[in-house]
């Protein structure tokens, strides 16, 4: 499939690449955030069906497939398809089969989808396998597969179906989850605990979460015995031997207020973490890294409702809005310091081991007690910043409104009344500054900046260097070379 970037509609891209690797020699990954991988939105009117999807699976032909409000969804990648079921109810569960077959749950419904001759997906209606007795059924909430058996639970049973018959295994309790993890199929009942799939029966393995919480996934750790289980409301546990151990996270509370939807473990060992209300979370348990991405960070709504990794890497997010495809593996990130408003990138510098990032919107520090976005704005740089620069000890901002330096409290005043471009040192107390009408030379001393702007020249001096003589060459886009 050739999901390759072709339009990207982002308003502003800060790259962390050599950019930014070559501000400075020091331990950048101390000061550098993250960032947000590119993100490409796939709406409602681009796909020509509901909003809402709950489920996501691919296949080995590269096609997605996505459980519908309307039915399944596909995407070859460059086209969408729709597709109801018997009933045409809402699709909740699907699983790829090992021939292709897309198995699939909606409401009062079960059957597959498998290409005929022409290529064309029709539906086979599975529910009259089922017994009288389980024939009136709500919602199928989850499907896996273990070999040739197919599992689909509803809230109180699980059918399995093996090609050829129809077996049902009742629960007392609700089932909360039913999940594959380390080539395992795991049940979690409510008030009954979790249970394994073993000899044909699921065996229990463990007593109830000490919560009342819903349980909303279940994933091994990194791909050993050790399971984790999440909750809507407490968090994440893990299961060690047959003991529930809460995970000590400096996020608990971002779950709690929150509410976890659905984790899955990725393929390099971290976790994504889908919330009711405020998007998506990446991290590792046992490491501080994270990474953040909500509605402002460029998903379409920030209750996410399903995810899924493909096979490259890539994130699949499925929200009340429609579906995001967050390229996981991307080389790059984007960073927003001025978050929603996503103004243009101008300068980056690094001055005392905080990165600052200009834009169109102002001038941002990186600080990583801001747990959101990581950014603070500059006090009294609100608007458009040309440049960054780190000369005679300090850090000096090019701004639409003048020149100033940056202090441990804002800023300080060095020109006003024109816009700034450029600063260059000339010795070690004086400083030039290419403004929007010349070239103003200024002293620093113990009280302040001492000069003006240069009379008897008016050029915009936007591009100046210094050579090895000390001379200062300005180019003009129209007027050529100045020295």
């Amino acid at each position: 499939m050739n999901l390759a970037p072709t339009c990207f509609y982002y308003k502003v891209l800060l790259l962390v690449t050599l950019l930014v690797l070559g501000l400075c020699q020091i331990s950048l990954s101390q000061i550098i955030p993250s960032g947000i991988p590119p993100i490409r939105n796939f709406s409602k009117k681009m796909y020509q069906a509901a909003p809402q999807n709950w489920d996501i699976a691919r296949s080995e032909q590269q096609v997605m497939y996505f459980a519908n409000n309307i039915g399944l969804l596909t995407f070859d990648g460059t086209y969408w398809q729709s597709h109801p079921i018997g009933n045409k109810t809402i699709l909740r569960s699907l699983c790829v089969l090992e021939d292709d077959r897309i198995m699939v749950g909606g409401q009062g419904e079960i059957g597959w989808f498998q290409n005929n001759d022409s290529g064309i997906l029709e539906y086979h209606s599975l529910t009259g396998q089922l017994p009288s007795k389980y024939k009136n059924f709500e919602d199928v909430w989850h499907i896996q597969s273990l070999g040739k058996q197919v599992f689909l639970n509803t809230s109180r049973e699980v059918f399995i179906w093996d090609d050829k018959k129809m077996q049902v295994l009742s629960f007392s309790g609700k089932i909360e989850k039913m999940e594959k993890a380390n080539n395992q199929i795991f049940l979690y009942e409510e008030n009954g605990g979790l249970y394994k799939w073993d000899k044909n029966t699921f065996r229990k393995i463990a007593v109830s979460l000490p919560t009342v919480s819903p349980v909303t996934g279940i994933i091994s750790k990194l791909q050993t015995d050790t399971l984790i289980v999440s909750t809507m409301k407490d968090g994440l546990f893990y299961l060690l031997g047959n003991k529930w151990e809460k995970i000590e996270s400096s996020w608990n509370i971002f779950f709690s207020e929150n509410w976890v939807n659905q984790i899955i473990e990725l393929a390099d060992g971290n976790i994504a973490v889908g919330t009711a209300q405020n998007g998506l979370l990446v991290f590792h348990p046992d490491k501080r890294s994270s990474m953040y991405i909500s509605l402002s960070q460029g998903i379409q709504s920030n209750n996410v409702l399903s995810l899924f990794q493909d096979p490259i890497g890539d994130l699949w997010v499925c929200t009340e809005q429609g579906i995001d495809l967050i390229q996981y593996h991307a080389p790059y990130r984007m960073l927003f310091p001025d978050g929603a408003l996503k103004g243009a990138g101008y300068a980056a510098a690094v001055h005392e081991n905080k990165l600052y990032l200009g834009t169109t919107n102002g001038l941002f520090r990186y600080d990583q007690s801001n747990s959101q976005s990581g950014f603070i704005e500059v006090s009294g740089t609100k608007g458009q910043v040309w440049k960054l620069d780190t000369l005679l000890g300090g850090l000096y901002v090019g701004h639409h409104e003048g020149a100033f330096e940056v202090t441990h409290s804002g800023i300080k005043s060095i020109l006003q009344g024109t816009g700034a471009w450029k600063f260059t040192e000339i010795g070690d107390r004086n400083l030039l500054i290419g403004t929007y009408e010349g070239v103003g030379l200024f002293k620093k001393t113990a009280s302040g900046y001492v000069g003006k702007v240069l009379e008897g020249f008016e050029e915009s001096s936007r591009i100046m260097v210094k050579d090895k003589k000390n001379e200062i060459w300005m180019s003009h886009p129209y007027r050529g070379y100045l020295i």
